[in-house]
């Protein structure tokens, strides 16, 4: 079984330093599994001539020691669509971080999410640098009442209940930053699918 997550996750670190948990929206609940490997996303472009079109490129994909109980998980599909399929329509974001503030849970939050053009998010973040990547960048952007904050990164935004379509970067504004609409931001996947495809051999995903 593979996982994918941001590569921003695991860059740095030893594979006893992470550990999945799946199986249960409560944490107590989930069973765990070790880490075997990693690949990520620009380092297996880089090692196999493949152009890196985006720097926003942070994807990895983490396969397990073991296969995850499968009565327990139902497996994401990578959305085979292009990222403008989903502009205007309500995605789902769902992690392990609190909501509005700096906290973290130990059951699985869920919120939806509006889907924005890149020109509906441009015109509404703060950060020039963020701008200039949503014009050039293979980035999906969305708004709620809600966002997830710390911790979320590499999270997934799902349309309806198992289409993965994104992988979460970063949050905007500040929490307290009330000027400015709530957003979350993701990395495209629709320029990843060799990489999946070569790090899986067409196995199944699971979303960390």
């Amino acid at each position: 079984m593979h996982v994918i997550t941001a590569a921003s996750c695991v860059t740095g670190k030893r594979t006893d330093e992470i550990r999945i948990f799946a199986g249960s929206n409560t944490l107590s609940l989930c069973d765990k599994y070790d880490v075997d490997t990693w690949l990520i996303h620009n380092d297996w472009a880089y090692k196999n001539g493949q152009p890196t079109l985006f720097s926003f490129m942070d994807i990895a994909i983490i396969r397990l020691t073991k296969k995850v109980d499968e009565r327990k998980v139902r497996p994401a599909l990578i959305s085979p669509k292009l990222l403008k399929h989903f502009y205007g329509l309500d995605g789902t974001l769902a992690g392990w971080s609190g909501t509005d503030d700096e906290t973290r849970t130990k059951i699985m939050q869920t919120s939806m999410t509006k889907i924005l053009t890149k020109d509906e998010c441009y015109f509404e973040v703060p950060n020039q640098y963020m701008r200039s990547a949503i014009r050039n960048q293979e980035i999906l952007c969305s708004e709620s009442n809600q966002y997830f904050s710390h911790g979320y990164e590499g999270g997934p935004i799902l349309y309806g209940t198992n289409i993965f379509i994104g992988v979460n970067l970063q949050k905007s504004p500040g929490v307290t930053d009330t000027k400015y609409k709530r957003l979350n931001f993701y990395t495209g996947l629709e320029n990843h699918r060799k990489f999946f495809y070569y790090a899986t051999a067409g196995a199944q995903f699971s979303v960390a």
